[in-house]
Formats: C-alpha cells, structure tokens, sequence
C-alpha cells in the first residue's frame, strides 16, 4: 500500500492445480486457460484508448520471470522459490498482500511463502547483501545523484535498509512481515531493534523523499524519480514543492542523504576485502581462528572442481553459526572430518542450505551420529540430518551407493509410517504399498515417494477424508522445505480415481482391465502400513491374475517400449538418462519383465533393489549381457545421484553443455557411448528371448 501516482501494477497469480477443464468445447490444462483469462484482463487494465488506461499491469515478477508459466500451480511457484528463490526475492515477497482468492489455497500459499522469505536454510548475509544490492542499483543508475530513488541514501537505501533487518530476524519476530516501510520503521523502533533516533530519521527522510517522488510525477505525469539539475527547472520545482527557497531545499536533500547512509553504515558497515595473496578457503576459515598447518597444507593440496562455491559455502556456514570460532575449532579437531566436510561442499553443494539449517548437528556428524539419533525430534529436523549424514557418509567413502540408497529410503520409510500412524484409526484401516525406487529400496534424496494405498473395508468417507488430511502434511511447505511428494498415480484406474480404492473390490480390475505395466510396477512393491496377511494375499492374487493373462503380455511389452521411444525430447542431440532406449527405465522394464516371464511370483520380486533381481534372473538365464547391462545401470544410477547432489541434474536431460561432475562418467560423449551400448544389450535380449 505505498503506491505512487505512476506506479505499475505488480502482480502474480497461482492456480491450485494444473487438472484439464472442458473450454469452448475442448480438454485444456487448467493453466492454459487461465493464461488465457490474465492476458486478456492485462490488456483490459494496460491498454490505452481514447479515455487513456486504468494501470500498467506488470507479471514479470512471478516465478522464472517473463520464461516461466503466467499462472503457475502454488505448489509449483513454491517449488521454483524453495530449489531456486533468490535473496532479492525474499525482499520482493515481503510486499507480497493477497487481492481476492480462494481462502484456502491463499492460507495455504502463503504460508509456504513464509517459510521461504523467513528461512533458517538461507541465510541473508546482511551487510554483503545489502552493500552488493544497493551497488547494484547504484550502478545502474550509473551513480546519477538526482534519482531521489536509487541515489545513495535515497528511498531504495531506506528500503533495503528495512527488508534486510526484516530477513535477518524476522523469523524471530513474525509481526515484521510487513510491507510498509514506515510501519516496518515504527515496529523496529516500538520494539527496540533498532534505536529510537535512527528509525525517526530514516522515517522522515522515507516521507520526505516520497513527498519529492510524487510531486515529480503529478507535475510531469510520468513514472520519473529524478530532480532537475540546479538551475531554472530546480527553482520551478522548489516553488512547487515547498516555500524553501532553492538552495535551502538542496540542502535539505543532501542532509537527509547523508543522515541516511551514516544510519545504514553504523547497522551494516560495509565489509572490507582482505589483499593477501593466498588460498580463498584459508583467507575464509581463518577470519574465525587459527588453521593448524596440516589443514593448511590439505587445503593448498586438495584439487577443488568449484573453489568459488566452496567459498560462498564456507562464508554462509560460519556466518549462520551461533558461535564462528567454536565450530572452527570442532571442525579443526578432527582432521578426516575437515577433509571429508570439504569434500562434501565441492562435491554436493545442493545440501549446503540445509547445513545451516540445524547449528546443533556438527558434533553428531563429526561423531558419525546416525540419523536414527533424532527419531523423536521433529520430522523435517530428522529427514534434515538424515539427507546430510547420508550424504556425507556417501561423498566421504564411508557409504557404497547401496549404503546411500538404503539410508534414504530408510529415512522416507519412518516419515510415512509415522505420519500415517499420528491417526491410528486410519492406519488399522489401510494397506499402504511402495512402488518403484521406494519399493525397491534404491531412492536418493529428493524423490517422489510412489504408492499405492487401498481401503481394506467399505469405502468410509471418514477415513477417505482422514487420509487426505494426512498426505497434505508431506507437501506442507516448512522453514525445511516440505518433506516429499507422494505420488498415487499408480493407482487403479490412474489419476482420475478415489485415490483410496478398495481392496478387494479393485481385483476384478487388475483381472480385466490393468495394462501391463501395472503388473510390473508390483515387481518391486513392499508392504509399509496395514496387514502383512492382506499383503501377502493381494500378491497371491496377483500371482494368479498374471498367470492367466501373461500370454497376451509380450506384444504389450513391446507397444509400451516402442511408446516410451518415441516420446519426443526438446533437443534432438541431448541424452534421457531415465527415459532415452537404454536408459534407466528402459532397463528396468526389461528385467522386470524378463523377470516375470522367467517364472518368478510377485513374493520372490517384490522389495528387492534391481541389483538383486540381475543376480536372481542370471541364475536362470546364465547370460552375461545381463552382467554387462547390471553393470551399467549401477553406472547409470551412481552418476545421476553424483548429479544430483552437484546441483546439475535437470530433469535428467543431459548435452554437451551441461556440467558433468561425476566419478563415473565424465564427459557426454561417454554416458552418450553407455546409453548406445545400454539400448543394444536390450535389444539384443529382446530379440532372443522375446
């Protein structure tokens, strides 16, 4: 609410979900038509006629700017801010107020909103930030001393003054989510955060720099912020604005400039840059203590893939750390940790925000604490230390991609199972499955949890409402992000279905209407919640059903291979490391068919990782492509976790141009040599035993 006369009007919208409509007689994604609706209302709003126009409407400022989505999905903008979200951002997002909407979606939305702008997990840095921002701003006005708004010690000086007090201790004051800059004065001065005769300053230079603002645009009608230069324009403005006389009035502004950059100083004095000659890492631990000189010299040692990043990791650690020079001194102490700890941030900076994001962890990792040590504290702080131990142990050598593997999904396990059993009315009710690298035990940080959950009684509405309620905590967005997605798609009759079918009365569909693919995504199922004994019938029918229909299912393999070939990618010259021919799902598919065709039940499959599906299928083909094919799935697999931890993994697209930091693969052209390789090994095998 601090509008001028010529301001733009800053906007983004978010949808609840992404579900088709029917829309003048076709099926479009929700998004498609409200694309659709926000262009049209833009250029409503921001179009002249012969009457002029009501407002220039501006959605620039949405997730991904002009590239991303008009209208994406809250969960999807939520995604962009928590993976991706800038510091400048978070400021931006501090004048986020809500307009109209549906209640729920908006408590929702902004409460994950909150959790970002106010995070433990990224730090703000203050005085770097404030300084880099305002250097920023400065330089692109080319330092020009009229701009009453981007002037040193003008209204963005005030600004940013403000939004960073706000970020740097906001989530200990929750009121200070505000995005008045006066009020956000009145509340650090009501509250003692800052002194009295500082905020009375800032707040007066703030209405007095506004007033200039909106006098300079009534009178030009433009969106301008700039003061005549000294001469016959100042003097007509002086006249205007106020009954100083025109020397008396650039006074004043200069004083006020002044005022302002002397109260910013003595808050944030701007940090000054060592000249020694030496290693960045060493120039930044030593700021906090003395390094012993075995750790200098690992340091100087120690060929890192990205120093910068090592760096600005080290820099926001320390600087979120309660006490700098005690975990120095606990780091130092133990030197393979030091060693490992500086492996880690070079080699997964993508757990970088969530190191800072418990100060009580470093002993328990430097102990090699497992994460089981934290069962009973919250959740979100539990699946925090698992992912970094996990992580750590998996960068430092101490854990084999197995180990890793089943840390994390040891880690996803306690999360369900506890959650769904807050209810215990509701988990005595239901049989929860894990499908795909969940059921198999192979999942890395950061993935869908996939399940399928069916109602061992009559539908209940209760228990259907019961169930919902507790799905929507995983996705709830925290200060720790949110715990995961759970995925259901693979439910009986798909996306458009009760997500929570019956048991028993859903067999008749496996029995007549279930493709394929959905008999082998049971390869890999394991029980998590409800009857071991309804389980274990459920396979048995399973069993049974297969038995019947499995003749008809060997074309079938072959249409939904040819279908997943020919889904089109957007660069004709990159590499699907999951989706490609001879990519990780390609792979998968074939063993777990080749599995089931062989003989094996749904019990001799089901919970195993693929590793031990290779080896159990071997001993009855005894055929040493798949040992060769084993072997590059694991390769496959390793490479996409390294990626993954690097922060360079998307989607798992790869070119020559994207950044490959692995131990296994090292370049593009040889995971492209893998894949050519992969899809011939399973052609091979197609044909000979299809």
């Amino acid at each position: 609410r601090e509008l001028n006369y010529s301001s733009d009007i800053d906007l983004i919208a978010v949808c609840e979900n992404n579900d088709e409509i029917e829309w003048r007689g076709r099926n479009l994604p929700v998004t498609d038509v409200l694309h659709r609706w926000i262009q049209a209302f833009s250029d409503v709003i921001g179009q002249p006629d012969s009457d002029g126009y009501f407002y220039r409407v501006d959605f620039r400022l949405r997730p991904d700017g002009e590239f991303g989505p008009l209208i994406p999905t809250a969960n999807g903008a939520l995604d962009y801010y928590f993976s991706r979200g800038r510091t400048w951002e978070r400021q931006m997002l501090l004048k986020i107020r809500l307009i109209l909407g549906n209640p729920a979606l908006s408590e929702s939305f902004l409460s994950g909103i909150k959790s970002f702008i106010f995070n433990p997990l990224r730090q703000v840095m203050g005085i770097e930030h404030l300084h880099q921002s305002l250097k920023a701003v400065h330089e692109n006005q080319k330092f020009n001393l009229r701009n009453i708004k981007t002037t040193p010690g003008g209204i963005r000086s005030i600004e940013f003054f403000c939004q960073t007090v706000q970020l740097e201790i906001g989530g200990y004051h929750p009121e200070l989510w505000n995005g008045n800059t006066l009020e956000v004065l009145d509340l650090l001065k009501s509250q003692s955060l800052i002194i009295e005769k500082d905020a009375d300053i800032l707040s007066e230079a703030y209405c007095f720099y506004r007033q200039i603002e909106h006098h300079l645009q009534f009178h030009q009608n433009l969106q301008t912020h700039e003061i005549p230069k000294a001469g016959v324009e100042f003097d007509q403005f002086a006249a205007r604005f106020s009954d100083r006389e025109p020397a008396e009035l650039e006074k004043l502004i200069l004083f006020f400039r002044n005022e302002v950059l002397k109260v910013v100083a003595y808050y944030f004095p701007e940090p000054v840059k060592s000249e020694e000659n030496i290693h960045p890492i060493i120039n930044c631990l030593q700021a906090w203590g003395d390094l012993p000189k075995e750790i200098r010299v690992m340091i100087q040692q120690k060929p890192f893939k990205r120093l910068d990043s090592v760096v600005s990791s080290l820099d926001r650690i320390f600087k979120s750390f309660p006490s700098p020079s005690s975990l120095l001194a606990l780091w130092t102490s133990d030197f393979s940790f030091m060693k490992h700890i500086l492996r880690l941030l070079d080699d997964a900076p993508s757990v970088v925000s969530k190191l800072i994001s418990m100060p009580d962890i470093w002993e328990g990792l430097i102990l090699n604490r497992p994460a089981n040590r934290y069962e009973d504290d919250d959740l979100h702080r539990y699946q925090t230390y698992a992912e970094i131990w996990s992580a750590l142990a998996f960068t430092s050598g101490r854990f084999s991609l197995d180990d890793y593997f089943k840390s994390i999904t040891e880690m996803y396990d306690h999360i369900l199972v506890k959650r769904f059993s807050e209810n215990p009315q509701l988990s005595c009710k239901i049989l929860l499955i894990a499908l795909g690298k969940l059921g198999s035990q192979e999942l890395a940080s950061g993935s869908d949890a996939d399940l399928v959950v069916f109602s061992v009684d009559s539908p209940d509405p209760k228990v259907s409402a019961d169930f919902k309620k507790i799905n929507q905590i995983f996705s709830h967005y925290t200060q720790y992000g949110i715990h995961f997605q759970v995925d259901y798609r693979l439910r009986p009759e798909g996306k458009n279905a009760p997500v929570l079918p019956d048991l028993r009365s859903n067999v008749a569909y496996y029995e007549n209407r279930a493709d394929y693919w959905e008999f082998q995504t049971f390869t890999r199922a394991r029980r998590l919640l409800g009857s071991e004994t309804e389980f274990k019938n459920f396979q048995n029918e399973l069993d049974r059903i297969y038995s019947v229909r499995k003749e008809t299912f060997a074309p079938r393999f072959l249409h939904l291979r040819q279908a997943r070939m020919n889904q089109s990618k957007s660069d004709p010259l990159s590499v699907s490391l999951k989706k490609d021919p001879g990519g990780i799902l390609d792979i998968e598919s074939l063993i777990q068919h080749l599995s089931l065709r062989s003989g094996f039940l749904f019990s001799d499959l089901g919970g195993k990782p693929m590793t031990d599906l290779f080896l159990q299928l071997n001993e009855k083909l005894k055929d040493e492509r798949l040992e060769r094919l084993s072997l590059l799935y694991r390769e496959f697999r390793r490479f996409e976790v390294e990626q993954k931890l690097s922060d360079c993994y998307k989607s798992g697209l790869f070119s020559p141009k994207t950044p490959i930091l692995s131990s296994v693969i090292r370049d593009f052209t040889t995971l492209r040599n893998f894949i050519t390789e992969s899809k011939q090994l399973i052609e091979q095998l197609i044909r000979e035993n299809i």
